[in-house]
Formats: C-alpha cells, sequence, structure tokens
C-alpha cells in the first residue's frame, strides 16, 4: 500500500509543479512590466534571473547527480550552448519585447502556440510519434489545435472593452507609461518568434537529457544563458542605473522572476526524467 501511494505521488509531481508553475506564469508577465517601467533594461533583468538561477540549480545538479553524471563532451556542450542560445537568452528576450510592445494578456496567450510548435519539431526530428488512432494522439492534434485557434482569435479579433473594476488600478509610475510606445505588429511578430524560439529549446533540452542528467544540463544551460546575456547587456546597456537592485520594485520584480524561472526549469527537469523512464 505505501509503496502503491509513493509510486503515485511520484507520479502526479511533475503534473503538480506543471501546475503551480502555470498558475506562477501569471504573475511573472506582471513582473516584467513593472521592472521595465521602473527604468530596468530587458537584457539586465535576464542576465540577473539567470545568474540567480545558475546559483540555485548547480548545487542541486552536483549533489543530486555526482554518481550518475557522465564526462562532459564537445557534444554535450554544443547542445548546451544550443539550449541557451534559444532557451535562455533568445526566447526570454523576445518575450520580453514582445511583452513591452503588447499587453500581458495578449502575450499569455499567444504563448499557446508554444505546445503546437514544439510538437511540430517533435515530429520533425523524430522524437516524438503521432498516432491519430489512439485517445493521446487525438489529445495532441484537439490541443494544438484548440491553442492556436485561441491565440490566432486574439491576434486578429477585437472586440470591446470589458469593464471590471469601477476605480483604476496602477502600480506603474505614471510617467513610465509612455517610455515604450505600443506596437502590436511588431509584437505580435517577436511573441511569435519568442514561442518558435521556446519550442527549439524544448526539443534541444529533450535531446540533451538522454545524454546528459536533467539537472545538470539545466544548470549548463543557464550559466551558458547568463555568459551569452550578460554579454549583451554590457553592450546594450550602458547605462549604470538599469543595472541597480535596491529595497524597491525592482527588486521584487527579480525575485519574482528568479523564483519562476527555477520553478519552471524544476518542472522542465522532471518532465525529461519522466520522459526517459517511460522511453
Amino acid at each position: 500500500m505505501a509503496r502503491n501511494v509513493c509510486f503515485i505521488s511520484e507520479e502526479l509531481k511533475p503534473a503538480v509543479v506543471m501546475v503551480i508553475v502555470q498558475v506562477a506564469s501569471t504573475g511573472s508577465n506582471f513582473m516584467y512590466k513593472i521592472a521595465m517601467a521602473n527604468g530596468m533594461g530587458i537584457q539586465t533583468i535576464i542576465l540577473y534571473k539567470l545568474l540567480f538561477a545558475t546559483v540555485f540549480m548547480a548545487p542541486i545538479a552536483f549533489f543530486t547527480e555526482r554518481n550518475c553524471r557522465p564526462r562532459f563532451t564537445w557534444m554535450i556542450a554544443l547542445d548546451g550552448f544550443l539550449s541557451a542560445l534559444f532557451g535562455a537568452t533568445l526566447g526570454n528576450y523576445l518575450y520580453a519585447k514582445s511583452l513591452s510592445l503588447t499587453s500581458a494578456t495578449f502575450v499569455t496567450a499567444m504563448f499557446n502556440l508554444i505546445p503546437g510548435f514544439t510538437l511540430v519539431l517533435a515530429l520533425i526530428f523524430r522524437l516524438e510519434k503521432l498516432d491519430v488512432r489512439n485517445s493521446a494522439g487525438k489529445a495532441k492534434v484537439l490541443g494544438t489545435v484548440l491553442g492556436s485557434g485561441g491565440a490566432m482569435i486574439l491576434t486578429f479579433v477585437k472586440g470591446k472593452k470589458i469593464k471590471i473594476l469601477s476605480q483604476h488600478v496602477d502600480i506603474i509610475p505614471l510617467h513610465n507609461h509612455a517610455s515604450v510606445p505600443s506596437n502590436n505588429v511588431v509584437g505580435s511578430l517577436l511573441a511569435l518568434l519568442s514561442c518558435l524560439s521556446f519550442a527549439i529549446w524544448l526539443v534541444i533540452q529533450t535531446k540533451m537529457s538522454h545524454s546528459y542528467p536533467c539537472y545538470s544540463s539545466t544548470a549548463v544551460m543557464c550559466f551558458t544563458g547568463s555568459i551569452l546575456t550578460g554579454v549583451l547587456a554590457i553592450c546594450t546597456e550602458r547605462e549604470l542605473s538599469s543595472w541597480m537592485l535596491g529595497w524597491d520594485c525592482r527588486l521584487l520584480a527579480v525575485a519574482y522572476l528568479v523564483w519562476f524561472l527555477v520553478l519552471k526549469l524544476l518542472d522542465e527537469a522532471l518532465d525529461c526524467h519522466c520522459h526517459k523512464i517511460h522511453t
């Protein structure tokens, strides 16, 4: 009985973490908005996220996988570089940039395209099999169609505004509202490219997890992404004020984004681990 309970808890752990990640993602968009509205650069925010995530993930990878970690090869290093490029640096930058040009609701809806892109890429690289004759295959197709359809409706259909609160609640300083002009066309394109970049990252990360342990590959991605993002941040963020963290909304936003990133990485690592077990 106890063994069955432990088995069920282990099977449910990835699903529970996934639900928590989805709930926490609703706040990450607003935290990005708050940090950018208070003068932080996009690359600076991403750099802080990856640096703190590396500090958190590296000990977990070292102590939990030190007995099963194979030798670090050039192929693993290449996979780690590509994973960091598409998942940590490029995907996060396109996501944050599209968020600054559109709205949090819009970007969240657009991210429903990631499972569809991931499924197509997984089929192309033969990492996934699709059989529409069974329930699993039908669920994949139906989920892809619903997610893509919802994103397309929100992109092309413009309806009336729904006013829920009688009073306007504003957590962003008034003088920062016009600091970044909105551009729905460019923002939509960047959100689409961000979804594609994250889909490529998921495929690469899954492939890498077959040759390198999940937590270790995640730590490698965060460390490499910190280097790539750091180089870009030094080249693009010249003002010292965009790097400063104090006891204000900036620190709160970065802390929440780091917590969300670590939670998301743990979810991906658990998912890769379960995928390896079932395959």
